[in-house]
C-alpha cells in the first residue's frame, strides 16, 4: 500500500463502441481478439526502511500482453517492461532520454499526468515537464500485433545541444558469462565490446544469448528486438558481452519526436524469432512514422 497520496491524475477510458462488419453478406461479430484492454496498477516495492511507489499499465489484446512498469521514485523515476518478460527491456529502467548531457527524471513532482486508451489500439500516455523541457511518452499497442510503439515527443523551453536516449537490454535473462548474438540488416555482432552502428543500416536490432536459448534452455526468457527512427539520428552504439547490453542513440538538436518499436519474443528460440523479426522490422519502421499513430483517438477524451 502506497504511503503517500495519488500525485497525478490518471484517466483510464473505457473500450470504445465497435460495429459489427459485414462481409460477402455474412456478419463478423469482433471479440477479444479484436481488441486492446488498457487497465493500471499501483503498486509499491520496498527497499529497507524506504517505500517506492509504482505503478503498471497492461495492454493486453487476446493475442499479445506487454506491461509497462513506471516507478515514480527509485532511480529519479524510470521507464520498462515487467511483462511478457522483466529483463530484456528492462523493466527498472530501460530507457533514459538525456538533455544536454542531463537525465530527464520521471517523477510526479515534474507534473506528471496518465491517460489511457482501450480500442483496436491500445495507448498509454504519460507526460512530465521540468526546466528543460515537457516530455510526452506513449505506448502503442494494436490488436492482432506482437510489437509496442513507442514515442518520445519533445517541447524545449530552450535551446538544446545534445539529445540522446541511452537503453538496457538484459538479453533473455540476467547472464553474468553472456555470449551476445546481436543481428543486424547488415551483419551479426557477437564479439565483446563498444560496437557502432550505422544507422543509415542499422536502425533495425534483434538481441540473443547463445547460452540463453529457449531452445535449448528452456528456462531462458527468450530474445527481443527495436527499430529505432533514425531519420534525425547522428550515432548509435551497443555494449555487447557484458551484464546486459547498454547502448546510446544520438540525435540532431532539433529532434523532437523520437519513435521506436520494441518486440519480445517470450520462450520462443532464438532462430525462430530472428526469422519472425527479420520478416516484420520493414513494416513495423513504415508504421511507426505513420502519421497518426500515436494520437489520441477521437472520442476518447482528449490530451491530458
Amino acid at each position: 500500500m502506497l504511503t503517500r497520496p495519488l500525485l497525478i491524475s490518471l484517466l483510464l477510458i473505457p473500450t470504445l463502441a465497435l460495429a459489427d462488419i459485414e462481409v460477402g453478406g455474412i456478419v463478423l461479430t469482433e471479440g477479444p481478439q479484436d481488441l486492446v484492454q488498457v487497465t493500471a496498477n499501483e503498486w509499491a516495492w520496498r527497499g529497507g526502511a524506504e517505500t517506492y511507489p509504482c505503478v503498471s499499465f497492461t495492454l493486453r489484446s487476446g493475442r499479445f500482453t506487454y506491461e509497462i512498469r513506471h516507478d515514480r521514485k527509485s532511480g529519479n523515476g524510470t521507464i520498462g517492461l515487467s511483462l511478457p518478460t522483466q529483463c530484456n527491456w528492462y523493466q527498472a529502467g530501460m530507457m533514459h532520454l538525456l538533455l544536454d548531457g542531463k537525465r530527464f527524471e520521471l517523477l510526479p513532482a515534474n507534473g506528471e499526468t496518465v491517460q489511457t486508451v482501450s480500442g483496436r489500439q491500445g495507448m498509454v500516455r504519460l507526460s512530465w515537464e521540468n526546466e528543460q523541457a515537457k516530455l510526452q511518452m506513449t505506448f502503442v499497442l494494436r490488436a492482432g500485433e506482437d510489437r509496442l510503439y513507442v514515442e518520445m515527443a519533445l517541447q524545449p523551453k530552450g535551446e538544446l545541444h545534445e539529445v540522446a536516449v541511452d537503453f538496457q537490454n538484459y538479453v533473455s535473462g540476467y547472464n553474468h558469462e553472456p555470449k551476445h548474438v546481436l543481428w543486424t540488416p547488415v551483419r551479426t555482432l557477437d564479439q565483446p565490446g563498444r560496437q557502432n552502428l550505422d544507422v543509415t543500416k542499422e536502425s533495425a536490432v534483434f538481441f540473443s544469448d547463445a547460452t540463453l536459448d529457449p531452445a535449448t534452455h528452456p528456462g531462458a526468457a527468450g530474445p527481443s528486438a527495436f527499430v529505432f527512427d533514425a531519420a534525425e539520428a547522428t550515432g548509435a552504439f551497443v555494449n555487447v558481452g557484458g551484464y546486459g547490453v547498454s547502448g546510446r542513440l544520438t540525435y540532431k538538436p532539433q529532434a523532437r519526436r523520437l519513435r521506436f518499436c520494441l518486440w519480445e519474443y517470450p520462450a520462443r528460440g532464438n532462430a525462430e524469432a530472428l526469422a519472425a523479426f527479420k520478416g516484420a522490422h520493414q513494416q513495423a519502421a513504415e508504421e511507426m512514422v505513420r502519421p497518426g499513430l500515436f494520437d489520441v483517438p477521437a472520442g476518447a477524451g482528449g490530451a491530458p
